[in-house]
């Protein structure tokens, strides 16, 4: 169970739901850039342990958001987790835009 919740725990979402960074993605169509941090950046300042840390990295991810527009953002994750992330990310990128039936 601890690993589980270790899982949960070191899963942060970087991904800005609403608000793309200046000056990338502006025009219509063109990929919203969300985040675009080194993962030094994306963990300053945790409390997280040192031990936990060392296990991370950072997946950069693209999706479509509810704006209808392709967007790029970063998960930490941990490292060996970091492709069936990617993958799942992928996949879902591929899925048709719209409502489910």
């Amino acid at each position: 169970m601890h690993r589980r919740m270790q899982c949960v725990a070191v899963l942060v979402v970087l991904i800005a739901s609403a608000v793309a960074l200046p000056g990338h993605g502006d025009a219509e169509g063109s990929l919203a850039v969300d985040s675009a941090m080194t993962l030094k950046q994306a963990l300053a300042g945790t409390r997280a342990p040192t031990k936990i840390v060392s296990t991370l990295t950072i997946v950069t991810v693209r999706y479509r958001s509810f704006d209808h527009r392709e967007h790029q953002g970063q998960l930490v994750v941990r490292r060996d987790l970091a492709a069936q992330v990617q993958a799942i990310f992928d996949k879902l990128l591929e899925m048709p835009a719209g409502k489910p039936q």
